[in-house]
């Protein structure tokens, strides 16, 4: 039976490594994200290092009858469950589900005031998300978290909780449950368009910093107002007076600005020289 690690980034580099420390790289197959450029950069590449150790690779068509046990990792394509002959087929969801299914988990529960996500390692079923439950992390959200501050806690406790589990995955010890009835969320891909992304600037000042965290992701996006990228806001300890939006100071790196309740200062993303 093969270990097929599915997906990218240092969850998937970090999990291949852990792999090679129990079983032969004979043993492994890697699936790379069709996104992957087989280079480093702020992401180990999960196909360099594939190459770099001699896992060999394999195509999703060809694990449909074999024995195997599937790991996906941030992979970026559809499991169909019925077209495999296995039914060890495991997935990492950056959430603690049934909180936050589907997409953008890493803004969501930004938007949405909370404090704290989780991890979820479990089966994977027809549904989005939905498989039975495996194993969970919970960990907090601190106030000035931002989505990549977000992503990156996903990163380093996905990767913490397969391998808390990798025994009992290879040896199918696991017992997993069906996830709550109540309490699960779902968002689409829809629900946020990063192509055109907008903020609100007619809120109370906590919804307004909530949104700029939410959006703060450097090698992807930052938000903007009035054209330019915004590197971090910070409410002040004053009451606005004038209406929401409306810029009380302006300076070089920085601008304040009135919302429903206290002034916020917006600070600038400085221009690379």
């Amino acid at each position: 039976m093969f270990l097929c690690i599915a997906g990218k980034n240092s969850i998937a580099v970090d999990v291949l490594n852990h792999a090679l420390t129990i079983l032969d790289k004979d043993e492994i197959l890697g699936v790379p994200n069709n996104s992957d450029t087989g280079e480093d950069n702020w992401q180990p590449s999960f196909l360099k290092r594939c190459c770099d150790v001699g896992i060999k690779f394999a195509h999703l068509h060809q694990l449909y009858d074999m024995e195997i046990i599937f790991l996906s990792l941030e992979f970026d394509r559809i499991i169909a469950p019925e077209k495999y002959k296995s039914k060890y087929l495991y997935n990492i969801h950056f959430s603690k589900l049934p909180k936050y299914r589907g997409m953008y988990t890493s803004a969501w529960p930004i938007l949405n005031g909370e404090n704290e996500s989780g991890v979820t390692l479990h089966v994977i079923d027809s549904g989005i998300d939905t498989g039975d439950i495996i194993d969970q992390i919970s960990f907090t959200i601190d106030r000035e978290d931002t989505a990549r501050d977000l992503y990156f806690k996903y990163l380093k406790y996905g990767s913490m909780l397969v391998k808390a589990n990798f025994h009992n995955i290879l040896e199918h010890r696991i017992s997993p449950y069906p996830q709550p009835v109540y309490g699960a969320s779902y968002y689409a891909k829809s629900s946020i368009n990063y192509s055109d992304l907008k903020l609100c600037l007619n809120q109370i000042a906590d919804n307004i910093l909530r949104q700029i965290h939410a959006y703060s992701f450097k090698e992807y996006q930052l938000p903007k107002i009035n054209g330019r990228a915004v590197k971090n806001a910070i409410i002040l300890n004053k009451r606005s007076i004038k209406r929401p939006s409306d810029i009380t100071e302006e300076w070089d790196d920085y601008i304040i600005i009135s919302t429903m309740d206290y002034d916020i200062k917006i600070v600038w993303e400085q221009m690379k020289q």
